[in-house]
């Protein structure tokens, strides 16, 4: 079992993992955040985040290009373009809150397919579009569809809605549904000059012939985002080339006919991969890449205009994001990969209730690099983000996951000896350039329902951000009290940014935590 302390801060709980482990975690394989290679190890997971899950085969196959979806039941879907088989192949793979299902391969026997993406419709029906080609590779590109029927728990026929034009070319494919259980399949295609962006529709009858979104004084060579906001209208966002540099266009579809499109931004520098999603009052928010800056966007339903918007620095100059928006709390839930020398994982949060935007957290942590980010949220708040990257040891990459924790339940984790009478008191709480520290730890602790006297091992008192790093070591020894200030500086001197740290007081002689206080600096 892995060992896991819950601390009860102003009444919520934060679930925190401990050093380098790996176990079978349902049905998949659980990482700690340190677990492999060369990293420094770190005390937990991001607080409130579970451990990384590997999902994929983990066999030195190519897996890649995941996407993520829930349903009503709270059922996660996850999709992504895998080499398991003697051919590039989709995968599908459920989680039902407690267990991951058998891994499922969607495509036909000697079909290549790749570029996955996911939808889930009001009734439960899983909708799944790709990428599939036969022969020469980029030779004859078109788009497949599988479906899950979830009353009958069966993946229908595997359907190919495009057809060989001259080029031979339908790429990135994406699918949404609306609440009439309509189903929309989008694509970029080579059949005019330049690239133009095309659908069809499923009303439940059957596929409509091919409709053509944006006209040949477009030119959208690259990458769109769509989505469907609680009214059914259908959004969708691209990068357009007509000016000589890409900038971001936007259209939508009232369930009549198509607005005009409009350029969202005039920047002068590559603005790219654009990503959007509704609120519940029909309002659109955009995340994308350009200048080396995430930038951020609302889309005002009853206006029916673009606000001004707001950006955030980056390592990337063309950095990835991916965004969920909560229903009912409206907050914003992005994900986005981001440089430190390799590429990680970070997520930033909009806090709806008090309208600001919380410290980003870092999610990985392995130096091998992790791509792809996409992410997706419940009816709970609670966030769910898949990616692939190289950590396994394979030389290939595998699809990960993660999930928050919710708050105010605890597991039971049985075999974790926690010294529940040990004290750390911070005084002031939140603090400025200051705090002042005080530790105990009794000689007697509770183990199985017994007392136990505590053997004599150096202990140290440590202070970690948010990410799991290290700040600062205030004391190390062979101690059972302690009084002692800290100033505010990590261990080379320099003044830490305000925001949340966390007290740990670890055992030097194993990975045990006796015990963790978070702390505020403002």
């Amino acid at each position: 079992m892995n060992k896991v302390i819950f601390i009860s801060i102003s009444l919520f709980f934060v679930c925190f993992r401990l050093h380098s482990q790996s176990v079978d975690f349902d049905g998949g394989i659980e990482y700690s955040a340190a677990a492999k290679h060369n990293e420094n190890p770190v005390p937990f997971d991001p607080p409130g985040w579970a451990n990384d899950t590997i999902i994929s085969q983990n066999d030195a196959k190519e897996s890649i290009h995941p996407d993520v979806q829930i349903d009503s039941n709270k059922n996660i879907h996850v999709v992504w373009k895998d080499n398991g088989s003697s051919t590039n192949g989709i995968y599908y793979r459920k989680y039902d809150g407690s267990n991951w299902g058998t891994i499922i391969d969607l495509s036909n026997p000697g079909i290549n397919s790749n570029s996955p993406t996911i939808a889930v419709d009001m009734e439960n029906n899983v909708h799944v579009v790709f990428l599939r080609w036969s022969g020469v590779p980029y030779a004859h590109y078109n788009v497949g569809y599988k479906r899950y029927d979830d009353s009958t728990g069966t993946w229908g026929q595997e359907w190919v809605i495009t057809t060989d034009d001259s080029l031979g070319l339908s790429a990135r494919p994406k699918v949404v549904t609306d609440s009439n259980k309509n189903v929309y399949a989008f694509w970029l295609d080579e059949r005019d000059t330049p690239l133009t962006i095309w659908y069809k529709v499923n009303d439940g009858s059957g596929w409509s012939p091919d409709i053509r979104v944006t006209d040949t004084t477009a030119s959208p060579n690259g990458y769109f985002g769509v989505t469907v906001s609680p009214d059914d209208y259908v959004h969708i966002c691209w990068q357009d080339y007509r000016s000589g540099t890409a900038e971001i266009y936007h259209k939508f579809f009232d369930g009549l006919s198509w607005s005009v499109e409009e350029a969202i931004t005039n920047n002068g520098f590559t603005s790219a991969y654009p990503r959007i999603a509704p609120d519940s009052s029909n309002n659109i928010y955009l995340f994308y890449g350009g200048s080396a800056h995430l930038h951020y966007l609302m889309w005002d339903r009853t206006a029916q205009t673009w606000g001004n918007g707001q950006n955030f620095s980056t390592a990337f100059a063309l950095p990835h994001a991916d965004i969920a928006v909560d229903l009912l709390t409206g907050d914003r839930h992005v994900l986005f990969a981001e440089y430190i020398g390799y590429s990680v994982i970070y997520y930033k949060k909009y806090d709806a209730s008090i309208g600001t935007w919380e410290m980003d957290v870092q999610l990985t942590f392995t130096t091998d690099g992790s791509y792809e980010p996409q992410v997706a949220t419940d009816v709970d708040n609670l966030v769910y983000v898949t990616w692939y990257d190289y950590r396994s040891g394979t030389g290939q990459e595998e699809i990960y996951f993660k999930k928050t924790v919710p708050t105010g339940i605890k597991e039971d984790y049985s075999d974790f000896v926690s010294n529940s009478l040990t004290k750390i008191s911070a005084y002031p709480n939140p603090f400025v350039k200051k705090v002042e520290i005080r530790m105990q730890i009794p000689e007697i602790k509770k183990m199985e329902n017994r007392n136990c006297p505590i053997a004599q091992f150096p202990i140290s008192l440590c202070i970690y951000d948010v990410s799991g790093r290290l700040v600062r070591n205030l004391v190390t020894g062979d101690l059972r009290s302690a009084t002692l200030m800290w100033d505010g500086k990590d261990k080379d001197g320099r003044t830490a940014r305000v925001g949340i740290y966390f007290l740990q007081v670890e055992n030097m002689n194993s990975t045990e935590i006796i015990s963790t206080k978070l702390i505020k600096m403002e």
